[in-house]
């Protein structure tokens, strides 16, 4: 406070653990939100594949990483498959580049 004295507090805060798998990413080297990144992702024994809307595969990773910048595909809304173990997630990601900041 103001005459020096100090206050301490004991607070505890929970964490999400829960896995969040984003619908959108825009990967326009801007250094935000550049990667397909799965929050709570494991990060081993985590199997990933992106098919576009004809069922073409354009990524597989049987180790996903957090790292999947999208590549050589253009934008647009593609669909995931996500194991983890013996669970399984599937649903859609949209890519969205746009224009970069600044320019």
């Amino acid at each position: 406070d103001g005459i020096g004295c100090e206050y301490a507090f004991d607070v505890t805060i929970e964490l999400n653990k829960d896995l969040f798998i984003p619908n959108i990413f825009t990967p326009n080297n801007d250094g935000v939100n550049d990667v397909f990144y799965i929050r709570n992702n494991p990060l081993s024994g985590v199997e990933l594949v992106i098919s576009n809307r004809w069922g073409n595969r354009v990524y597989k990773s049987e180790n996903y990483q957090n790292d999947w910048d999208a590549e050589n595909v253009e934008d647009g809304v593609y669909f995931y498959f996500l194991k983890i173990g013996e669970e399984v997630k599937k649903g859609w990601v949209e890519i969205q580049r746009g224009v970069k900041p600044g320019n």
